[in-house]
């Protein structure tokens, strides 16, 4: 009974066995049957497909495809990456090659397409308009900066096929001058220029001893040296007096000593421009001859600096009439204006330059409140002492006059007092600033005495006379530099003069270059294909540096699709190693 038993047991093992040997024989004929019969993966274009193809190469230009290995630099790889790709079209295919340039930070000039996404997104919807096509080819051949994917605005079709390709091998450290400030808001022979220049450095590493030089108009003025920590962005502070007036050329160049740390020479240089003033022509316009006489006087203290030739040449006028031919007006001692004079004054505001008008006891108020935004009442009559209360250090017209220790801050109660003798009560606009406050002595009453409005072409005012009339503002110590101040100025706004013939001058001249160029880094394959999966392009492909070799054989395989003949041949094989395992098996 036991071995009946047994004998049952090992005969129906070995029905399984043959069962199962059965199965993976069939499974390896049919197997067989599907390599021979070559199964194929679908292109976008078909096998052995001869239609008309489209294909759009844009080539990334910026400085950082300048960078060199060897002999031969990242754009010059590119070109040949170009050509063939090239080499997979025909003379019946249509091929567009195009060559994306930077963006230079300031320029107006048109750029067709720039090297980042979302331009070439745009380029290619643009191209596409007057087309009438159900599949093309995109090639993007760049060094992949991870500055060039952000911000992207223009959704791609469902028919592109998408080709990034990496010409770079790996991330380049580098360093960059990336801007030049001018600290000082009034520009002048007699003035000292204070300017910062912004260095960055784009690695992670520790960066000692660099230099950076400072020219004007060729000029070697200065060279600083410093540190960097691992990407930091510092401030380089100098300081010089113009020697010189007209256009100034002012020049920052990083001379880093050990390249291996900045791969980018082209983002070493920073250039911009400013005008020093040679000559300002001034209006002074008075309804009352003595009425201008302080503001005269401290133009006339002025030229004696410089008796070769007059810096403020003034002039003196009762009308205000042809404006535009000044850099600066003075307006006092007016009683009230005309619709013409007010037209002028507006126009002379909107283009950009600088008028102040001083208050007097005389005048018309409801022909000033025309002209100001701020609402003024009535005159009140006083004679007392009034204490400066607030002045405000910030702006350009007071700012670096005070000697301020570093943490304290500006006490304007230790200025001198002014005689008033009268005032207007003026409520300001909501669009207007109070550069200087007076308070009466024993009393809470605060007047604004100087007021810039926000609205650049609203004029500069004074709520006293300039005179002696109404206070003892124009004998008072900040009188002097409020008036020569205000005339290096063009407008309540603006930092820089610019006399109208010089107007149009550019203020920065940048290399061709857009300043987040300088930033290396390369941007890693699994966030490019997230980006690309949330842009909604949907075929795409990445091809690394590592595999370029292979490059047409990746075109060509996408195109006409994929032959599979392998995987079933594969599975054969594995089945025969089975089946001999099995058959063995006792």
């Amino acid at each position: 009974m036991f071995l009946k038993e047994i004998q049952k047991s090992k005969f129906r093992r070995l029905r399984i066995k043959n069962l199962f040997l059965l199965l993976v024989r069939i499974a390896i004929i049919v197997f067989l049957i599907f390599s021979f019969a070559d199964p194929f993966l679908k292109g976008y274009s078909g096998k052995n497909s001869d239609s008309k193809k489209l294909g759009i190469i844009f080539i990334d230009s910026s400085f950082s495809m300048l960078y060199k290995k060897d002999s031969a630099n990242l754009f010059s790889k590119a070109l040949t990456v170009a050509d063939r790709i090239s080499s997979t079209y025909s003379s019946s295919d249509e091929l567009i090659s195009l060559v994306a340039k930077v963006q230079s930070d300031t320029s107006n000039s048109y750029i067709p397409v720039k090297p980042n996404l979302n331009s070439i997104l745009n380029k290619t919807n643009e191209i596409f308009e007057n087309r009438n096509q159900n599949t093309s080819e995109i090639f993007i051949i760049s060094d992949m900066q991870k500055v060039n994917f952000h911000d992207n605005l223009y959704q791609p079709d469902n028919y592109s096929n998408f080709y990034f390709i990496d010409v770079a091998e790996n991330e380049m450290p580098n360093i960059s001058v990336s801007n030049i400030i001018i600290e000082s808001k009034i520009l002048g022979i007699s003035f000292p220029l204070n300017l910062k220049v912004i260095v960055r450095n784009h690695t992670n590493n520790f960066i000692i001893e660099e230099k950076l030089s400072l020219y004007n108009n060729s000029t070697f003025l200065e060279e600083k040296y410093f540190d960097l920590k691992p990407n930091e962005i510092k401030q380089i502070d100098f300081l010089y007096k113009p020697v010189s007036v007209g256009i100034q050329t002012l020049k920052v160049e990083l001379k880093s000593p050990n390249k291996q740390l900045d791969a980018f020479s082209e983002d070493n240089l920073f250039i911009k421009q400013i005008y020093i003033p040679e000559k300002l022509n001034i209006a002074i316009i008075s309804g009352i001859r003595e009425s201008s006489k302080y503001i005269k006087a401290v133009f006339d203290a002025a030229n004696l600096n410089s008796p070769n030739e007059k810096v403020y040449n003034y002039t003196e006028s009762t009308f205000l009439d042809n404006l535009q031919q000044y850099d600066a007006v003075y307006l006092c001692g007016i009683k009230e204006f005309s619709d013409t004079d007010r037209k002028n004054i507006r126009n002379f505001s909107e283009s950009g330059k600088m008028i102040v008008i001083f208050l007097s006891d005389n005048i018309n108020i409801e022909s000033y409140n025309k002209i100001l935004g701020e609402k003024i009442n009535n005159l009140n009559k006083v004679n007392t002492n009034a204490s400066i209360s607030e002045i405000d250090t910030e702006s350009s017209l007071f700012s670096d006059i005070f000697k301020i220790k570093k943490g304290e801050t500006f006490n304007s109660s230790t200025l001198d007092k002014i005689n008033l003798k009268s005032y207007f009560s003026i409520v300001p606009s909501q669009n207007s600033i109070t550069l200087i406050s007076l308070q009466l002595l024993n009393s809470n009453t605060t007047i604004p005495l100087i007021i810039s409005s926000l609205t650049p072409t609203s004029p500069l005012f004074v709520t006293v006379s300039s005179d002696n009339t109404m206070s003892s503002f124009a004998e008072h110590s900040l009188f002097a530099p409020f008036i020569l101040r205000s005339a290096t100025h063009t407008s309540n706004s603006a930092l820089y003069p610019a006399p109208s013939s010089l107007s149009t001058t550019p203020y920065t001249i940048y290399p061709e270059r857009d300043t987040l160029e300088s930033n290396s880094e390369l941007i890693n394959e699994n966030v490019l294909k997230t980006a690309l999966d949330t842009k909604g392009i949907k075929n795409y492909q990445i091809i690394p540096n590592s595999k370029l070799q292979s490059l047409e054989s990746i075109i060509y395989e996408n195109r006409t699709g994929k032959s599979l003949w392998y995987i079933p041949l594969i599975i054969v094989l594995t089945l025969i190693l089975l089946e001999i395992y099995v058959s063995r098996i006792k």
